[in-house]
């Protein structure tokens, strides 16, 4: 499942300059705290147009890229708050949309496998208020796309690495029982 005229259509309302990035987000954007403290927020016009590009983003990654949801969930934590950094982050993930626009997800599976296959991952403590991350992935069928992603910010705090997998793994097993 891929979404190449929804992708062209954001490409024609937020035209930028082309370039071919490898990945969606530089590393040191995603380990340094927001700037909003130390640099100016963008006026309202430019903030407006920023939670704009967010939205079509979040609609594009929750329907058919979940490569895209760690990015956006960051960015979108900014949308009240953006400076010209977020701005350019954002920019960088839509040239890297644009780029990778044929990237989709395939539905079901080529082999007779359809065991569900859960992949958990957390980041312990990268947040400002020691908060973790958590990242799922389920799948039915190893060669088969996600059919649920799931990005998102601990509610709790852990108090080493392996809490935050437990609270990562909890959340996966509530899923797993949900579907």
């Amino acid at each position: 499942m891929r979404q190449p005229h929804y992708i062209q259509i954001i490409a024609d309302r937020f035209p930028i300059k082309p370039s071919s990035p490898a990945y969606p987000m530089t590393e040191d954007f995603l380990t340094a705290l927001p700037d909003h403290i130390t640099s100016p927020l963008l006026p309202p016009p430019e903030q407006t147009l920023f939670q704009e590009k967010v939205g079509s983003i979040l609609y594009l990654a929750s329907q058919s890229r979940p490569d895209l949801l760690y990015s956006i969930t960051q960015l979108s934590r900014r949308s009240n708050k953006c400076t010209a950094r977020d701005m350019k982050a954002i920019d960088r993930l839509l040239n890297y949309i644009f780029t990778t626009k044929d990237l989709g997800l395939t539905l079901g599976s080529m082999s007779l496998d359809w065991e569900l296959h859960a992949f958990v991952d957390a980041s312990y403590d990268c947040y400002s208020d020691s908060k973790s991350h958590s990242g799922i992935s389920l799948h039915l069928g190893l060669d088969s796309g996600a059919f649920l992603a799931l990005s998102k910010k601990q509610s709790v705090t852990a108090d080493s690495t392996t809490v935050a997998e437990y609270i990562a793994t909890h959340t996966a097993c509530q899923k797993i029982l949900w579907a």
